[in-house]
């Protein structure tokens, strides 16, 4: 857990790398559940917030992080291209058509053709390998490309 809750939410991060927070919200998201990943930033690593009240069923909440866990140890943290980060940091989106941009996505393995949502945990990963300004101008262009 990071930091004292004086409120209900709360963030939860794992100190073992083969244990990735961004493979356990996608695993929580096939189970049903919404945890809220959020990039590293300013020495707080990458974490996952859940908001809880009064009709919280921390239990079900519980069970469902365990099993979302369990099965992120065994799927293992995502695997990203060598030297795409990089790649990535020095692009210059203005000049990225649409279609560029979503073969940049396909790249990664996220598929924005087939409906639904895509598997994030690539995605956030390689965000959260990016210094600030890139991220947002990255995640910007992803979310309009995702609702498009």
């Amino acid at each position: 857990m990071l930091g004292e809750p004086a409120v209900p939410l709360v963030a939860v991060t794992s100190d073992d790398p083969a244990l990735d927070v961004f493979v356990i919200a996608d695993e929580a998201r096939a189970r049903g559940w919404f945890f809220q990943p959020q990039l590293s930033y300013r020495g707080i690593p990458p974490n996952l917030h859940f908001t809880l009240t009064g009709v919280s069923d921390v239990g079900a909440l519980l069970t469902a992080l365990a099993d979302s866990a369990k099965a992120a140890r065994a799927v293992g943290p995502p695997d990203v291209p060598s030297g795409l980060v990089e790649a990535l940091d020095g692009l210059d989106l203005d000049t990225l058509d649409d279609a560029g941009f979503a073969g940049l996505l396909a790249s990664v393995g996220v598929d924005l053709s087939g409906g639904g949502e895509p598997e994030m945990a690539t995605v956030n990963t390689i965000l959260d390998a990016l210094p600030p300004a890139t991220r947002e101008a990255l995640l910007i262009r992803f979310l309009s490309a995702l609702y498009a």
